[in-house]
């Protein structure tokens, strides 16, 4: 919890929505090597994008409670610290893409829930067009989007913000309870095959 706040679930919902977020982008495009994740969390999306052939993810995490409370999760994220193609970055997420020259063929979002005083910038058409510029040829963004205590309007908002910036784009519904939106500047071809590989 932060600021009593229910920040990293593990319920059986929230873990299929966590692995699902790790795993779709991987799907949407299995020759990834360069990945950004914004927001550790509970380190699992990391960890199940780690479990694919990446060369290197690069994770931007603001809040050091969150980095040191990783380890707790340890059994389901796979500890990620641990792995050698795994860099964790000190920064706010909106910042480090603002001044990056870098280009990824993954940006993967597992933002707080919109309706927190400090994670809405993270749903606005300003950060998802920083997300699309920063992709590679190609490459897929996505983004975990919380349905529990998200009005419907807000939701309304969101799904348009996203699919008015990303000329082609997805959505998945996870554990009943979680959305995962994909986009891309390409036509998006899901192969499931690789995603469970």
């Amino acid at each position: 919890r932060i600021n009593g706040v229910e920040e990293v679930p593990i319920d059986q919902a929230s873990l299929e929505a966590f692995l699902l977020l790790g795993n779709l982008p991987w799907g949407y495009d299995p020759g990834a090597r360069d990945v950004l994740v914004i927001a550790l969390g509970g380190g699992i999306t990391s960890g199940a994008l780690l479990s694919h052939p990446v060369e290197s993810l690069t994770c931007v995490e603001i809040c050091p409670s969150v980095v040191e409370a990783s380890p707790l999760f340890a059994s389901e994220n796979g500890s990620p610290e641990l792995d050698p193609r795994f860099t964790l970055v000190g920064d706010d997420g909106r910042n480090f893409l603002a001044a990056s020259g870098s280009l990824y063929d993954l940006v993967v979002c597992d933002a707080t829930h919109p309706g927190s005083s400090d994670s809405w910038v993270l749903y606005t058409s300003e950060f998802y067009g920083s997300m699309l510029d920063h992709l590679t040829p190609g490459g897929v963004a996505a983004q975990w989007v919380p349905l529990h205590q998200l009005p419907v309007e807000d939701l309304r908002r969101i799904l348009a913000t996203w699919s008015g910036t990303f000329p082609y784009s997805a959505v998945h519904l996870a554990g009943g309870r979680h959305a995962i939106l994909a986009g891309s500047a390409e036509p998006l071809e899901l192969d499931i095959a690789a995603m469970f590989a």
